[in-house]
């Protein structure tokens, strides 16, 4: 069953089509990674999927209904989305900014109750944010930004979490605790992930679902293996690569490539 699916879009920056005619599936509690060269249309799509751009043809289904025609509380309870440059947010302490994903829930005066409490403390646990959740957010590391961005879209409490580039700036190690973090929760809480990879190995290895992009069209969908292959790379990124198997995880890594060359 797919809940959430897109029909025929068209999305426009102004009089520019980025995104023309697209259908897409999004498969449900699975991870699912979006990747190509830039200006493929990754992060507008990403955008389109969650109501922040709007689209001029086709449409957006989610549960059954038109995503457009939804109330925006609704939508909130739905979909969560941490953008590439989260805004700057002043001398807010980390447990005062996940509070914010309890707002599509407060009542009419605008006040968290108990289990508004108890959720954000279940999201700082999930992600492992307690020990700092009285420091300034512009005080953490990098990592830890990060982490605290996925617990308030944890509690927000929403089944689709949206990324856009969330390892972006991230030493090595850092990229791989987001991912596994994220991984973790797609397993233990069945959160459906999408987001945007600049790695194609992050992706063949973390995502259960890539989706190709070139020019605003799906040029190809499917598992690590069936995506991460010199022919869709070679269509996707304009490189002759050489594809081997991660050792580790049987899937299919990006070993070396050299740019194409004019025959």
């Amino acid at each position: 069953m797919t809940r959430l699916k897109a029909e025929q879009i068209t999305v426009n920056y102004g009089d520019k089509t980025i995104i023309q005619n697209l259908s897409l599936a999004l498969p449900d509690q699975q991870i699912i990674a979006i990747i190509g060269a830039n200006g493929s249309g990754k992060s507008t799509l990403l955008k389109a999927l969650t109501r922040i751009l709007p689209y001029q043809k086709g449409q957006i289904i989610l549960d059954g209904q038109q995503l457009k025609q939804l109330p925006t509380l609704e939508v909130a309870k739905k979909l969560a989305i941490l953008p590439q440059s989260p805004e700057h947010m002043g001398d807010l302490t980390v447990k005062e900014l996940i509070s914010y994903g309890r707002t599509p829930y407060l009542n009419r005066l605008g006040q968290l109750k108990q289990d508004d409490y108890q959720i954000v403390e279940w999201a700082m646990s999930a992600t492992h944010t307690l020990d700092y959740q009285n420091q300034v957010l512009d005080s953490l590391s990098g990592g830890q930004r990060q982490r605290v961005w996925i617990a308030l879209a944890l509690a927000q409490q929403t089944e689709y979490i949206f990324l856009d580039e969330p390892t972006t700036y991230l030493d090595i190690a850092h990229q791989l605790e987001i991912l596994q973090l994220l991984q973790s929760l797609n397993q233990t809480q069945k959160r459906t992930i999408i987001m945007v990879l600049h790695d194609i190995n992050q992706a063949a290895r973390f995502a259960d679902f890539l989706i190709a992009m070139k020019d605003g069209q799906i040029i190809k969908a499917g598992t690590a293996d069936e995506v991460i292959t010199k022919e869709v790379l070679r269509e996707i990124y304009q490189i002759d690569a050489t594809i081997a198997t991660d050792p580790k995880t049987k899937r299919p890594m990006l070993l070396t490539y050299d740019l194409l060359t004019d025959e």
